[in-house]
């Protein structure tokens, strides 16, 4: 396969798209970021990287904490338009008439159609250029009811999550396999 050098460029995907929310119910933040994701698991951490001239980025470090919000078809143009449309010039989430709630552990407003709330308390903050990294402990997870098994597991496959891949929003497609199933059909290593 022949390659073509195209440059350095911040192209991986497809990613997560998610809406952070942040601030009180009073004074809340939305931004939608795909730049994001988990740093470790033990204990669990993640990011968000958002650049310094966003609303939303002075309520994070005020607060200390945010939530991320999975996005999935239903909340897909709420998350859209609050990527597109600045919180300097109206409260987004209040104009669009979205329900939060405030988050148990950090009281941050968690959008209550979303299917997966991730309520995070800021660890440190790291300047990349154009953006600020905001490394992020993960406090709680909040999912619909619909998504969780008999034994408490996490079905995301049920939630039609949304993806950011190449300037548009998509759904994830079939199921390609699990962890492990590559291992079928091989003998063991002696």
């Amino acid at each position: 396969m022949t390659k073509v050098d195209i440059g350095a460029q911040p192209i991986i995907g497809p990613m997560p798209v998610m809406l952070l929310t942040c601030g009180d119910l009073d004074h809340p933040g939305a931004t939608t970021i795909a730049w994001t994701g988990i740093l470790a698991s033990e204990p669990p951490v993640v990011y968000a990287s958002l650049r310094p001239e966003r609303h939303s980025h002075g309520i994070v470090q005020e607060y200390g904490t945010f939530v991320l919000n999975l996005i999935d078809d239903a909340t897909v143009r709420t998350a859209d338009f609050c990527g597109v449309k600045s919180g300097h010039e109206l409260n987004k989430l209040a104009f669009l008439g979205k329900k939060v709630v405030p988050g148990p552990h950090t009281g941050s407003p968690m959008l209550a159609d979303s299917p997966v709330n991730i309520e995070c308390r800021v660890r440190l903050v790291l300047s990349m250029g154009s953006h600020d990294c905001f490394v992020a402990d993960v406090v709680a997870v909040h999912a619909a009811e619909r998504l969780v098994d008999a034994q408490g597991g996490l079905n995301l496959g049920r939630a039609g999550i949304v993806v950011w891949a190449n300037g548009s929003y998509t759904g994830l497609g079939t199921s390609r396999g699990t962890s492990g199933h590559s291992l079928s059909g091989y003998d063991e290593p002696r």
